[in-house]
């Protein structure tokens, strides 16, 4: 039995706009990380505060966006619940919604985006000529 209501039209998919945001977040995030440490600079306290902010924000919109397209109802606190816990959150989120496997490559997912940009920001410090 289904929590939808009858006659709801339920998307199945991803969300390509909020994909799209937190991806090009995650880009212009390691690129700012990489000409930091190129210069030798510690980032400032606002570059910080924004990043884990807006990276906690994005992730947020990205399951509330999700939440829609699939009609999955959520708690009430759910958006104070991801800005301060969304790296335990977001994979119990996809693990519940998608089953234990597709959760799993669907998180999967989302790590890889980390580590390319990960590795964007190491090529950015090497191409501005950043020393180690």
């Amino acid at each position: 039995m289904s929590s939808v209501p009858e006659g709801t039209a339920v998307l199945k998919g991803w969300n390509p706009v909020a994909s799209a945001l937190l991806g090009v977040f995650l880009f212009v995030s390691g690129v700012a990380g990489g000409l930091y440490a190129a210069r030798g600079l510690q980032p400032s306290p606002l570059f910080s505060l924004l990043y884990y902010l807006g990276l906690a924000g994005l992730v947020r919109y990205w399951v509330h966006t999700d939440r829609l397209r699939r009609s999955v109802s959520g708690s009430l606190d759910s958006g104070f619940f991801f800005l301060f816990t969304w790296p335990l959150a977001f994979p119990g989120y996809l693990i519940g919604t998608r089953g234990f496997w597709r959760g799993l490559g669907v998180a999967a997912l989302f790590a890889l985006a980390f580590l390319c940009t990960w590795g964007l920001s190491i090529a950015i410090f090497f191409i501005a000529g950043g020393r180690v």
